[in-house]
């Protein structure tokens, strides 16, 4: 229920509190207070999140099931070569530098 960024947030939100007590402006009783109130609030809005957000999110996605064909990437670069190899294209003749 308690994780790193509830503490944080709630550092983050009471941290006026802090301030004021350690200026001595505010009783470290009341800032003592204040932050665990935010704590509580922020654990309650981090649990309620963390059980409604699957229910809006709706059920995970089915995975793709692996097939041996090659992806349409693979597909269309095969494809490619297989133009060039048509055209006479080979792509381990370099060109020569041009003229100076």
């Amino acid at each position: 229920m308690l994780d790193l960024r509830v503490v944080l947030a709630a550092a983050v939100l009471a941290s006026p509190a802090v301030v004021r007590a350690a200026d001595g402006t505010l009783p470290m009783e009341e800032a003592l207070t204040r932050v665990l109130l935010v704590m509580l609030g922020a654990a309650v809005l981090s649990l309620l999140v963390r059980t409604v957000w699957p229910l809006l999110a709706g059920p995970p996605p089915e995975p793709r099931p692996a097939d041996d064909e090659p992806t349409a990437l693979f597909a269309e670069t095969a494809e490619l070569d297989a133009m060039d190899a048509m055209d006479g294209i080979d792509e381990t003749v370099r060109l020569s530098p041009p003229p100076e």
